[in-house]
């Protein structure tokens, strides 16, 4: 069962919420014990309540990632057991309910602010009954030191995706920094990239279940990414795998069967890599070969690739071409492309014309979103979308965002459709985050200080999918 995460929706939905559930079972509707109501003959039922079946309930700080606090017990009979916690008064959240046999156990309790006092209880469903254990104020860790930090500049609970209550944050700040943040802009968890590594575009793993850190040594050693990794992660900082991703300066991406895929610096031209589960690792496309295509002689450098699972092509983000390139998996033919070199899809309007993208990728809707400078002179960032039409060969625009609020990134940026409708734009070097309605209404907006260069960001469900 998926925990309930009541952090990010309104307090009449809370209310609604313990309401319905009190009816249900789930919540005691009278946690206090006062049940003496209108018509209540107490004196006629002297029944103690049943008590928990459990002892030695304590806790600790998770001694790797200190903003996770770690739930020890006993149990004493098989039940349905499950941790409830609290960081924001009235606001409870609850570990993934499980059937739990007699003897020890442990649970982490995930989405606690570093620095922060955060009040628990063990529940116990047994026999249809919700019994739990006293109250205990649990204290996450302090933030690690040099830990980006946000400022929220507007928020409007009401009407931002609620069912995303969370953002993983990647950037580069002395090294790098990958973090989980809350709607509040609080951190979550932390962790710096080691030295002589850079992290750009940390990511959650195609199955939703591990943290995929990027360490390159591109940008902090200049080697040509000779020394760049991948990392396989759980979220109390465990390592699942390390994989060797030679030539690595950016983007990467995972594939259904475990299969990693990068963009490879070669000197100044760039390949597309694959690295099998099984070890093996193949060129798949070539950007010198493309460039032959083309008539291009200058360099070739990518910031984005997207994997399109529906029909296994790539799409790969050409900064260098303001170019984004659509490749065939199986082949590594160059189906069709969009921008800036000849043979390039128009853009309808043509000052609809994306430049220095950064994030491109097809929407559940079919059409090609991006971050993007608002024309070829200005750092202006927005978000263009285009529906596509192959037989006049030309992105037509259907939606933008941006255009004229004069908010600025120099490169980098990207961009992602929520599932109600909404669009969160990161704009990279601009180290800022903002959500817009379709209407284009900025309903969350958050700001780093401005040295930290945004890298990858991904809008989160909830995190136990990522507990070892």
């Amino acid at each position: 069962m998926r925990p309930i995460l009541l952090s990010s929706v309104s307090p009449l939905f809370h209310l609604i919420l313990a309401a319905s559930l009190a009816v249900l079972g789930c919540v005691d509707p009278d946690p206090a014990g006062d049940d003496d109501a209108v018509g209540d003959d107490d004196d006629d039922d002297d029944t103690e309540e049943p008590e928990i079946p459990v002892t030695d309930v304590s806790w600790q700080v998770h001694d790797v990632i200190e903003s996770l606090i770690v739930v020890s017990w006993t149990q004493l009979e098989p039940a349905t057991a499950y941790v409830e916690f609290s960081v924001d008064e009235g606001l409870w959240g609850n570990s993934p309910a499980l059937e739990r046999d007699a003897g020890e156990h442990q649970e982490l309790l995930l989405g606690c602010p570093y620095g922060s006092d955060v009040r628990l209880r063990l529940v116990n469903e047994l026999e249809g009954q919700r019994l739990q254990s006293e109250e205990q104020i649990a204290h996450t860790g302090p933030l690690p030191e040099g830990t980006p930090v946000a400022q929220v500049l507007a928020s409007d609970e009401s009407r931002w995706e609620a069912s995303m209550p969370y953002l993983l944050v990647s950037g580069n700040l002395d090294r790098g920094w990958t973090t989980i943040v809350d709607r509040q802009g609080r951190v979550v968890w932390a962790r710096q990239t080691p030295s002589f590594n850079t992290t750009l575009y940390a990511r959650i793993s195609h199955d939703g279940t591990d943290l995929l850190i990027d360490h390159n040594t591109y940008w902090a050693v200049f080697d040509d990414g000779e020394g760049s990794q991948v990392l396989r992660l759980k979220i109390d900082g465990s390592e699942v795998a390390r994989y060797d991703t030679p030539g690595l300066h950016h983007p990467f991406t995972e594939l259904a069967d475990g299969s990693l895929v990068w963009g490879a610096a070669d000197g100044l031209q760039e390949t597309v890599e694959k690295l099998t589960p099984g070890g093996v690792q193949e060129s798949i496309w070539s950007c010198q070969a493309f460039h032959q295509q083309v008539g291009v002689t200058g360099y070739c450098q990518s910031n984005t690739l997207y994997w399109n699972q529906a029909d296994d092509t790539f799409l790969f983000s050409l900064y260098s071409d303001e170019t984004i390139v659509e490749i065939d998996h199986a082949s590594g033919d160059t189906l069709r492309y969009f921008g800036h070199v000849d043979g390039a899809w128009a853009f309808d309007p043509p000052e609809s014309a994306f430049h220095w993208q950064h994030g491109g990728h097809f929407t559940e809707a079919g059409t090609l979103i991006t971050s993007s400078h608002s024309t070829a002179d200005s750092d202006e960032c927005v978000v263009r979308e285009y529906e596509l039409d192959a037989g006049a060969e030309t992105l037509h625009e259907v939606w933008s965002f941006g255009v004229g609020l004069g908010v600025e990134a120099e490169i980098m940026g990207e961009v992602h459709r929520l599932p109600g409708g909404g669009t969160l734009h990161n704009y990279g070097s601009g180290a800022r985050v903002r959500e817009a309605t379709p209407e284009g209404d900025v309903v969350w907006d958050l700001q780093w200080d401005e040295a930290l260069e945004l890298g990858r960001t991904t809008p989160l469900e909830e995190l136990y999918a990522l507990s070892p």
